[in-house]
């Protein structure tokens, strides 16, 4: 940091405990493999003639058997066709009830697993309206229940693995259940997978350009994608919905879904697996069935290590506190590792009280400006780092942050804020003054980074303020890619090198906790 940075933390003292922490040496672990499926296998009491269950079950259950996916959701199935691909498909145990008061009778969209890979850990249903804990309940314009099953699943392979899969069947007709429906998940995913990995299968009744879709695409909380899309984005001819005829080129209505974090797309299919051809030919369902098979890459033990050990400095300085709450140290020292355990609403409420004492120290307070940022809180974020120009006047991070969030407080582009980018003198360190050009709207990304050479340290900056840089302007990947760069590939042990840390595990692109 720069002199003026420093100072805050001269005054607290004993607080970078990172070098320390980094000399646990730790192999890194090679990534987790999961295949996971979606199949809408048409309810089997359905008057469907020639396609009706008894023609076809033994195409349902080749698909399944021939891929043999770590995760199946099934969708519109009833128990007598969830005991038949049972008995037919060896290997499998599932989770769920019907969507009905009785939870054997009617549709079911249970979560197939297989039982040598994975061992359940907890799993339920809940009901996509207002009242999601209610059985058979509707809110939102749909006239039957609609209903979600998930599980928590831990590896055998990796016991320290876990994974959360939602398997969910939104409605066909009401518009506003579908979108409903995709807001209470992701909520409720943010409430209780946001830090482990998670999947969404399902048939969602909704084409990709739908605002239910856009919805898991652009929330803030846990944007997701499309597996096959990330693999096949331009692909034409994917709608999953065949009309018994083999037709492809309708709405892409099903999918697995998984967070922009820590994955790596390796296969995704729609799967037109059928016999026969022209009028003779039979298809499993009347929808396509769509797998994916997804590395969720490592994180390492040190890691978990460092998170462990950030809780019990964070219980320690909760005790301090309840014995002296005018400890401003402790509520300093509180604040910062709560921002390292990626608590941010947390850091800022005890920031805020070492100021309450300390009210000298707010204009060299820029930690809580980051967690005004992390936080959404870009006003209060402006007006910290304006503040902080006062004493810091050349530091082009300030001028960075500070302009990232006058951007999205008053919801200006970046082309239209970067004429007013605080100024700055010079800044020695590498790769900063290109930083500066760059966010001052007459640099480039190229231009960053090649003022980096092969510097680890400049690079880890270079990566955190590239990604921050895309974040404003709104694409999410871009900003991903950089920011898990600086997290991981180019890590250093200072504050801002944490921060990158925190940033990928607030925005649900790093899990590093385990």
């Amino acid at each position: 940091m720069k002199p003026a940075r420093a100072r805050l933390l001269v005054l607290l003292g004993g607080l970078f405990f990172f070098s320390a922490w980094l000399e646990v040496e730790a192999e890194e672990r090679a990534p987790v493999r999961t295949s996971a499926m979606t199949f809408n296998v048409r309810l089997g009491v359905a008057k469907d003639g020639a396609n009706h269950w008894d023609h076809r079950h033994p195409l349902v259950y080749e698909v399944i058997r021939s891929r043999q996916p770590d995760f199946c959701g099934l969708q519109e199935a009833w128990k007598f066709q969830l005991d038949a691909i049972l008995e037919n498909v060896p290997g499998y145990a599932f989770v769920g009830r019907s969507r009905q008061e009785d939870p054997a009778k009617g549709e079911w969209c249970p979560l197939l697993y297989r039982t040598d890979s994975w061992t359940l850990v907890d799993s339920g249903t809940f009901w996509l309206s207002d009242t999601p804990e209610e059985v058979a309940s509707t809110s939102w314009g749909n006239e039957i229940p609609r209903i979600c099953t998930w599980a928590r699943l831990q590896s055998k392979a990796q016991d320290d693995f876990e994974i959360d899969v939602y398997n969910v069947h939104f409605d066909h007709k009401s518009q506003p259940s579908r979108e409903r429906s995709a807001d209470l998940i992701t909520k409720r995913i943010a409430a209780n997978s946001a830090t482990r990995p998670f999947l969404i299968l399902g048939d969602f009744n909704a084409a990709e350009d739908n605002p239910a879709m856009v919805h898991f695409r652009e929330n803030p909380v846990v944007p997701l994608r499309d597996t096959y899309r990330l693999l096949h984005p331009d692909q034409a001819d994917s709608g999953t919905f065949n009309h018994w005829k083999g037709t492809r080129d309708g709405a892409k209505i099903d999918g697995v879904f998984a967070p922009l974090h820590m994955t790596r797309v390796v296969r995704a299919e729609i799967i037109h697996d059928h016999t026969g051809e022209g009028d003779q030919a039979r298809y499993p369902s009347d929808h396509y069935p769509v797998d994916a098979l997804i590395d969720w890459l490592p994180w390492s033990d040190a890691e978990a290590q460092l998170q462990a050990q950030n809780r019990s400095r964070i219980a320690e300085m909760s005790q301090i506190l309840e014995d002296d709450p005018q400890s401003s140290r402790a509520w300093q020292e509180r604040g910062i590792y709560r921002f390292f355990n990626a608590d941010i609403t947390g850091s800022i409420a005890d920031f805020d009280e070492y100021l309450k004492l300390n009210p000298s120290q707010e204009p060299f307070h820029w930690q809580r400006g980051l967690s005004h940022y992390l936080a959404g809180q870009f006003a209060n974020g402006s007006r910290q780092f304006e503040t902080h120009h006062k004493v810091n006047p050349d530091d082009v991070e300030n001028s960075a942050w500070h302009l990232a969030c006058t951007v999205r407080a008053e919801e200006k582009t970046l082309a239209e804020a970067s004429s007013g980018i605080i100024p700055t003198r010079g800044d020695s360190r590498v790769p900063m003054m290109e930083i500066h050009r760059l966010y001052a709207g007459q640099g480039s990304t190229e231009e960053v980074l090649a003022a980096c050479g092969e510097k680890r340290n400049a690079l880890c900056f270079a990566h955190l303020y590239l990604g921050l840089w895309f974040e404003v302007q709104g694409d999410a990947e871009k900003a991903r890619a950089h920011i898990m760069k600086s997290a991981i590939d180019y890590r250093m042990d200072h504050y801002m090198g944490q921060v990158a840390v925190v940033h990928a595990r607030v925005r649900g692109w790093y899990f590093p906790e385990r």
